[in-house]
């Protein structure tokens, strides 16, 4: 079995996916800052999101569609169904987005 060390806990899972244009972002460097946070707070757990970062205009649509608000906001977040996420997988389940600037 190898060299006989063992390996820590896995980090958290993060996906971050950039869906806007106003703001440039390091999806990947994103990604692993959540996860490394993620495994300071919690140790050992291994549940992850999908942060999906959306313009005011498609966050605005998500928000009316989903909370009844015709107004874009900071963040919209979802919870972790199975089956997929809100709306038979519009979002991915476990998905937070967020508004642009």
């Amino acid at each position: 079995m190898g060299s006989g060390a063992e390996a820590g806990p896995a980090a958290a899972r993060f996906s971050v996916q950039n869906r806007q244009r106003a703001v440039s972002v390091d999806a990947a460097g994103l990604a692993a800052f959540l996860s490394r946070v993620a495994a300071d707070a919690a140790p050992g757990d291994r549940r992850g999101a999908t942060l999906r970062l959306l313009s005011d205009r498609r966050i605005r649509e998500l928000n009316r569609r989903f909370r009844g608000q015709d107004a874009a906001t900071d963040v919209l977040a979802f919870p972790a169904e199975s089956g997929g996420g809100p709306g038979g997988g519009v979002l991915p389940a476990g998905a937070a987005v967020g508004g642009g600037p």
